[in-house]
C-alpha cells in the first residue's frame, strides 16, 4: 500500500519519506488489519445474502451489501451501516399434531325382552334403557379387598333380574326406603320413630357399615324390618365386571346374615341407581328378585333446607318408591314429617315386599278393621229339630183257650 510520500509498508511499520514513525506505523497497521477483517466479514455476509431474506425477521431490518456500502476509512460507520447481525438460528420444526386414538365401537344396548316388571306406565322399559345406555368404555376395575366374612352361597340363578322403579298404581300405597346408613345416630333416630309410629319401611345398608353397628341392626331385624342389599362397598357397579358385581352382592348378603342371624331380602339397589346389563345379569345370577330404583326422591343428600326435602318426597303417588338416606340429621327430621303427611293424604306405608307382591318380613302387618254392628246383619239361628218320640212297647199277645171261650158265649137256660 502506497504512503503519502511513496513509502511502502514493511515489517508492520510505515516509512514516510525515509523517516520511520513507530507510533504512526502501529496505528496504521491496526487500521489495515481492521479493514481486512471487515472486508472478510463483508464477503461472508454477502454470501449469506441469498440465504437470509430481506424484511423483518426477529428484529433484523435486512442484510446490507457490504461490498458496495463499506467505507474503508471509517470502520465505526461501517459497523453502524451493517446494523445488527441477522438471526441465523434455524427455526425448530413444528410439532406434529397428535392423532387421537380411534374410539372403540359402542357396546350394544341390552334389551331384556323377557323382563316383565312393574315400571312407571308413563315410561316404557325401552325408553328407560335408551335413556341409560350401557357405557361405551370402562376403566380397568381395581381389585376389591376381601373382607373378613364368608361369602354367601349363590341363590337360585337366572338370566337377569327385572328392573323396578315403582309398584302398581291402582292402590294408595307407598314404600319408603332408607339407603346407606353412614350415620349411627340417624339409624337409631329413624328406627325409634318407625317403632313408635308403626311405620313399615325397607332398609338398604352398605355392607361396610354393618359391623360397626351390629347391635342396632340385630334390633332392626328382630323387629321384622326387611334389610335389602346396597352392595358391600358402595361402588359404581357399572364400572365393574359381572364377577365383581356378584362379589359385592354376595358379600353384603353374607354380612347381613352373619350379623343379624337372619337372611336379608333379595332386592338389590345399586349405588346412585346406576345400572347396565352386567348389573341385571349379576343380580339374576345371585338370586335377587329385582333391581330396585325409585320414582320419588327426597334429595336429602344435598344441602337444601328441610322444607325442600319434605316437598321432594311428597311428590309420591300411588305405588311410589321413595328414596331417603340415614346420613344426616335433617333427613331424620324430614322423614318424620313426610310420614305424617303421607298418612294424612290417605297413603298406606308398606314394605317393598308388600308393594311388589314378594314374600318377606313385615314389621307391622295390616290389621283387618272391626266389623260395623250397624251394617252387619245378625246371623239367623239354625232351627231346633223336633224331638223324636220315644216308641211305646207293644204288649205281649194273650192266648185264650177255645173251649173256655165257647163256653162263656153259650146262652143260659131260662127258668
Amino acid at each position: 500500500m502506497l504512503g503519502r510520500g511513496g513509502g511502502t509498508a514493511a515489517g508492520g511499520a510505515v516509512i514516510v519519506e525515509g523517516t520511520q514513525n513507530p507510533m504512526a506505523g502501529l496505528v496504521r497497521g491496526g487500521i489495515v488489519m481492521l479493514l481486512a477483517l471487515v472486508v472478510a466479514s463483508g464477503a461472508a455476509l454477502g454470501g449469506l445474502r441469498g440465504l437470509v431474506p430481506h424484511g423483518p425477521r426477529s428484529g433484523v431490518l435486512g442484510v446490507v451489501d457490504v461490498r458496495s456500502e463499506i467505507d474503508p476509512l471509517t470502520p465505526m460507520a461501517n459497523a453502524a451501516a451493517l446494523g445488527p447481525l441477522p438471526d441465523t438460528t434455524p427455526m425448530p420444526d413444528p410439532l406434529p399434531t397428535p392423532v387421537p386414538d380411534p374410539a372403540p365401537p359402542p357396546m350394544p344396548v341390552v334389551l331384556l325382552a323377557s323382563t316383565a316388571v312393574w315400571i312407571d306406565p308413563d315410561v316404557a322399559l325401552e325408553t328407560w334403557i335408551t335413556a341409560h345406555p350401557t357405557p361405551t368404555s370402562a376403566p380397568t376395575p381395581v381389585p376389591l379387598p376381601t373382607p373378613d366374612l364368608a361369602v354367601a352361597p349363590r341363590l337360585a340363578a337366572r338370566d337377569a333380574a327385572p328392573l323396578v322403579s315403582s309398584g302398581p298404581r291402582d292402590r294408595p300405597r307407598v314404600a319408603i326406603t332408607i339407603d346407606d346408613t353412614f350415620r349411627p345416630a340417624s339409624i337409631r333416630a329413624d328406627f325409634d320413630f318407625f317403632m313408635r309410629e308403626r311405620v313399615n319401611v325397607t332398609w338398604f345398608p352398605i355392607g361396610v357399615t354393618l359391623a360397626g353397628n351390629a347391635a342396632i341392626w340385630r334390633e332392626i331385624a328382630d323387629a321384622g324390618f326387611p334389610i335389602a342389599n346396597h352392595t358391600w362397598s358402595h361402588s359404581d357397579l357399572t364400572r365393574l365386571t359381572q364377577a365383581q358385581i356378584e362379589w359385592e352382592i354376595n358379600t353384603q348378603a353374607a354380612a347381613v346374615e352373619r350379623i343379624t342371624g337372619r337372611p336379608g331380602v333379595p332386592l338389590l339397589r345399586p349405588m346412585g341407581g346406576s345400572w347396565n346389563g352386567n348389573v341385571l345379569r349379576a343380580a339374576g345370577a345371585t338370586g335377587q328378585a329385582a333391581v330396585v330404583l325409585w320414582d320419588a326422591t327426597s334429595g336429602d343428600t344435598g344441602r337444601g333446607p328441610v322444607e325442600e326435602v319434605i316437598a321432594n318426597a311428597m311428590r309420591a303417588r300411588n305405588g311410589s318408591i321413595v328414596l331417603f338416606h340415614a346420613n344426616q340429621e335433617r333427613s331424620d327430621i324430614a322423614i318424620q314429617q313426610v310420614v305424617h303427611d303421607l298418612r294424612a293424604k290417605g297413603f298406606e306405608l308398606v314394605t317393598l315386599g308388600q308393594l311388589l307382591g314378594l314374600p318377606g318380613p313385615v314389621p307391622f302387618p295390616p290389621v283387618a278393621p272391626p266389623a260395623d254392628p250397624a251394617t252387619t246383619a245378625a246371623p239367623t239361628p239354625a232351627p231346633t229339630p223336633a224331638p223324636i218320640p220315644t216308641p211305646i212297647p207293644m204288649p205281649a199277645p194273650v192266648r185264650v183257650a177255645a173251649a173256655r171261650l165257647s163256653r162263656s158265649r153259650r146262652p143260659r137256660a131260662r127258668g
